[in-house]
C-alpha cells in the first residue's frame, strides 16, 4: 500500500494485532504511493515490482499447499 493511503494507520494495525500463526501476512508501505496505485500496473514501476511481491508472496504461501 501507499504510503498516502487512506486506511494506512488502520491496516498497520490490523496487521500488528494479527498473529503470524493465525494469518500470514506483510506489510510493505510503498512511499510516494496513493490509494489505488496498482491501478497503473504497467505504466509504473512502482506498481508493477508491487504486484510482483505480491505474486511471489502468494506462490510461497500456497506452494504445496492441499486443495480442498
Amino acid at each position: 500500500m501507499g504510503n498516502d493511503e487512506v486506511l494506512l494507520d488502520d491496516s498497520v494495525r490490523f496487521a500488528e494485532r494479527q498473529s503470524p500463526q493465525e494469518w500470514m501476512h506483510e506489510v510493505d508501505v510503498w512511499e510516494g504511493m496513493a490509494h489505488g496505485f496498482l491501478g497503473s500496473v504497467g505504466s509504473l514501476g512502482a506498481p508493477t515490482e508491487s504486484l510482483n511481491l505480491i505474486g511471489e508472496f502468494l506462490t510461497e504461501r500456497f506452494a504445496g499447499a492441499p486443495i480442498s
